[in-house]
């Protein structure tokens, strides 16, 4: 069930919020791709368990091998990961993108006043997305396709900065899945960092937002700075997630 109040609801909210393009289920395992775009899009959520891991492991990278992408699975820090996490590393799959969930439950100290030099729209412009894709995006047009087919399927305010040119300098959004809202997009170019455009957004934003359910974010575990910013608006830590990354498969030698 999609929840603030358990890493398996934040991890529901959060593949609601930014689903794959293309998706398998296999009544167990939800297999996600979407050509690339973020690691949450392509990778496997074991959101319950299976009588044979190393079965559906093997499925799972079958499926990717039809996708073109390596396989990835997203871990969490539920108990119930554990087994799955020690026998991906048994196999060699990799740890990385180590990762915090926050929360900002309801009843979270008052919102500061929004700024008013942040747009806030409810539809998605060229303008906000190319100036997030130019910041965060990586890869060619293929991938921005993926990109622009995900975020044209949810439902998000935009908000956005400018600088005294008129120019896109920050952007950020919050997406809603039911009563809830996850912080996402959080970019700053980087001539304009340490400004507070990244604490602006964030407030009106929270200020904006229709989620009486409350908000949830993702930010890197050695991301500290950002980290402060969200506790300083009152975001909590709730557990965290990590992928694990195939091996990589030497290829056959010429002779």
């Amino acid at each position: 069930m999609e929840s603030l109040s358990s890493v398996p609801g934040l991890a529901a909210l959060q593949n609601a919020a930014w689903p794959g393009l293309r998706t398998f289920d296999s009544g167990s395992w939800l297999l996600r791709s979407a050509s690339g775009v973020t690691q949450r899009a392509n990778s496997v959520w074991p959101y319950a368990p299976v009588e044979d891991p190393d079965a559906a492991i093997k499925e799972a990278e079958a499926w990717y091998r039809s996708q073109r992408l390596p396989a990835l699975f997203q871990l969490t820090s539920e108990p119930a990961d554990a087994a799955l996490d020690g026998r991906l590393e048994a196999l060699g799959y990799r740890a990385q993108a180590h990762t915090v969930f926050m929360v900002r439950e309801p009843s979270a100290v008052p919102v500061p006043a929004a700024s008013p030099t942040v747009e806030v729209r409810q539809d998605l412009t060229d303008e906000w997305f190319d100036a997030w894709w130019l910041t965060s995006g990586h890869g060619g047009t293929e991938a921005a396709g993926a990109a622009r087919a995900i975020q044209d399927s949810i439902r998000s305010s935009y908000a956005l900065v400018r600088d005294d040119d008129g120019a896109p300098v920050a952007v950020g959004q919050a997406i809603h899945v039911g009563g809830c809202s996850g912080i996402y997009g959080m970019v700053t170019r980087e001539a304009h960092r340490r400004k507070g455009h990244a604490r602006a957004i964030l407030t009106a934003l929270l200020a904006e937002a229709d989620a009486p359910g409350g908000f949830w974010l993702s930010v890197t575990a050695s991301n500290q700075g950002a980290q402060a910013l969200y506790r300083d608006l009152g975001f909590t830590e709730a557990g965290s997630y990590w992928y694990r990354s195939a091996p990589l498969r030497r290829a056959p030698g010429a002779c």
